[in-house]
């Protein structure tokens, strides 16, 4: 379950997945910077955060548990503590998905459509990725 953004004028069938932390410090430094490469490509975000740095599970259930979306996450607002049985399944799916499955140890992680992977925070490398790879 993302949380998606699209941009004006973007189609839905055209985004890229953001596989971060809540608490990994190198997401945090460049979340608004993808906002703005997502409406400069006029791509769609798909949001799937990831319980890698200590203290993010409570972070990210509250995200699920109070209903909040990429704008949220844009300004650290994850909503009151909270947990609840939606929350804590996230959190187990998202990390066995992505930690077992994709095998990816880094945030942030961009994944295109066609399965394409690249972490990093260079922006400048992440708008060319997603340029060249995406749909």
């Amino acid at each position: 379950m993302a949380r998606s953004y699209f941009p004006k004028g973007s189609k839905r069938d055209r985004f890229f997945y953001l596989i971060v932390d809540p608490n990994s410090p190198y997401a945090n430094s460049i979340k608004n910077d993808v906002k703005r490469i997502s409406d400069r490509l006029k791509m769609g975000v798909k949001l799937i955060l990831v319980n890698k740095y200590k203290g993010s599970e409570d972070k990210i259930s509250s995200f699920i548990c109070n209903k909040k979306g990429f704008e949220d996450y844009l300004v650290n607002s994850y909503g009151k503590a909270n947990t609840c049985k939606k929350g804590l399944d996230y959190v187990k799916r998202s990390s066995d998905l992505i930690f077992g499955k994709f095998n990816i140890t880094y945030t942030p992680t961009f994944i295109t459509q066609s399965g394409k992977k690249e972490s990093g925070i260079n922006t400048h490398l992440i708008r060319h990725f997603l340029e060249n790879n995406g749909k």
